[in-house]
């Protein structure tokens, strides 16, 4: 979300030093505070930092991931009956995200080729990627979770806190992918008028929210509830997979944190400070490429290594999830119904074999005490 920044930032655009934008069209340059101004097309607000040779050189990587992401896809694809299930969704979601980013950064060099002619500059391409984004995030938690579930069931185990955890996560990561819209469209309805610089800072402050205040959470959620399953689990491929991606997904977000933070600072200190230095937004502006990647490739990889150890696993394959799933569920009943229909008739009999045990104790006190009042009067006469 802070891209917009930085590139306002990089571009001498907005709220950052608006009077270099006229400047460079008007072909002149002036000096503030002893730093050269260039052309918005050809570098940044700082002569120090090219902003066009870093586009230019982050654009391959981008679409080398993208390539990655597709092949990736592809394979899931085959192992599932449709485009519709959750796995397939979540990589061609996160496929889409990348694209509108590469599209993003082609729009900005055609923009910087042309020489300053401001006809694309909102950024609103990459917010709509970040829709697309969220979406994948919330389908990746939610097979996370129903995986971790499913071991739970396998376990018999009736945890409430790992339920409790696995159902906060999912709430994470569906408020989220929800709240991400309309704030994209506010965000890309603002930047077409003059209130841009206002819809930035709100844009990038609920990216900053987002990332620290529930991302991080759900992160250590995530962690908790698969350290929860008992230990005959870690045997199982399943197991350590999704251990592992909970371990991935809790260093990633701390390294995202890490680098977000990096850059709120910087572009404060670029604005409200007395260095105007180029450090300073190459240094927003590599923390939030990575940032980026960071989100996008985690999942990727995460689909990528499980179609690679093995053949069929319910991680990546929906119909073998839902039917394993249902399986658990279906033994689940069963055991329910045998408790109801077998263990009550046990009941019944222990309650019926109890009841001819006193009924045999009083039939034998009955017989003992008639055998005495046959004998008592022999005991008299003898007495006699």
């Amino acid at each position: 979300a802070a891209a917009a920044a930085a590139a306002a930032a990089a571009q001498g655009e907005g709220l950052l030093l608006p009077a270099a934008r006229a400047t460079a069209r008007e072909g002149g340059s002036r000096s503030r505070e002893n730093i050269a101004m260039c052309e918005t097309w050809e570098k940044g607000a700082d002569c120090g930092w090219n902003q066009r040779t870093a586009r230019i050189l982050l654009l391959p990587f981008l679409v080398l991931l993208l390539a990655v992401s597709l092949y990736v896809l592809h394979r899931v694809r085959a192992r599932n009956t449709g485009w519709t299930a959750r796995p397939v969704l979540c990589l061609a979601a996160v496929s889409v995200s990348q694209f509108c980013d590469i599209l993003e950064h082609g729009l900005v060099l055609s923009e910087m080729r042309d020489h300053g002619h401001e006809w694309y500059n909102n950024s609103t391409v990459d917010a709509i990627g970040d829709v697309f984004l969220m979406y994948s995030l919330y389908l990746f938690a939610e097979i996370w979770c129903d995986n971790v579930l499913l071991l739970a069931h396998t376990a018999d185990l009736n945890s409430p806190l790992l339920t409790r955890d696995a159902t906060t996560v999912r709430r994470i990561y569906r408020v989220i992918a929800v709240a991400t819209i309309p704030m994209v469209v506010l965000f890309s309805l603002g930047s077409a008028t003059h209130h841009y610089d206002t819809f930035m800072i709100l844009y990038v402050l609920w990216g900053v929210f987002t990332g620290l205040m529930l991302l991080t959470p759900a992160a250590i959620l995530m962690h908790r509830a698969i350290t929860i399953l008992p230990a005959e689990m870690t045997e199982k491929a399943n197991y350590r997979q999704l251990l592992y991606m909970a371990r991935v997904n809790l260093g990633e977000q701390i390294l995202w944190n890490v680098l977000i933070i990096n850059t709120v600072v910087s572009i404060v200190l670029f604005l409200h400070g007395g260095n105007k230095s180029a450090a300073l937004i190459g240094s927003a502006s590599v923390s939030i490429s990575i940032c980026w990647i960071l989100m996008h490739l985690q999942v990727v990889l995460f689909f990528a290594t499980v179609t690679k150890a093995q053949g069929s696993s319910p991680i990546f394959d929906a119909s073998l999830l839902e039917s394993l799933m249902n399986q658990s569920e279906g033994e689940g009943a069963s055991a329910a119904a045998r408790v109801h229909h077998h263990v009550q008739p046990e009941r019944a009999d222990k309650i019926e074999l109890q009841a001819v045990t006193q009924g045999q104790q009083r039939a034998q006190t009955d017989r003992a005490t008639a055998s005495d009042e046959r004998q008592l009067p022999d005991v008299v006469l003898n007495s006699v």
